[in-house]
């Protein structure tokens, strides 16, 4: 494959999935830090970036794997000539 894909999920749903898992308080630092940074392209958020959160939360990653289960993916296709670093 020549280019990497771009995975991102909705804040919103995220935030929305944290506060049914009695983890509001995730959901609301994950909304206010990252509401207006370029991670978050239109209320899509980078899911490496969500991931490595979740990480210093649960270091087993059964928390994230249990999110990506109920929380839609949203993956897009970027080629190399497009690719830049954040």
């Amino acid at each position: 494959m020549n280019g990497y894909t771009n995975e991102r999920m909705n804040l919103s749903d995220v935030n929305n999935w944290l506060i049914k898992q009695r983890m509001a308080w995730v959901g609301g630092m994950l909304m206010d830090m990252f509401e207006g940074h370029v991670w978050n392209e239109d209320g899509l958020m980078r899911t490496d970036v969500i991931k490595d959160i979740f990480a210093k939360l649960d270091s087993t990653g059964l928390l994230f794997r249990q999110m990506e289960c109920d929380v839609v993916t949203y993956m897009g296709y970027v080629p190399y000539y497009e690719a830049h670093v954040d």
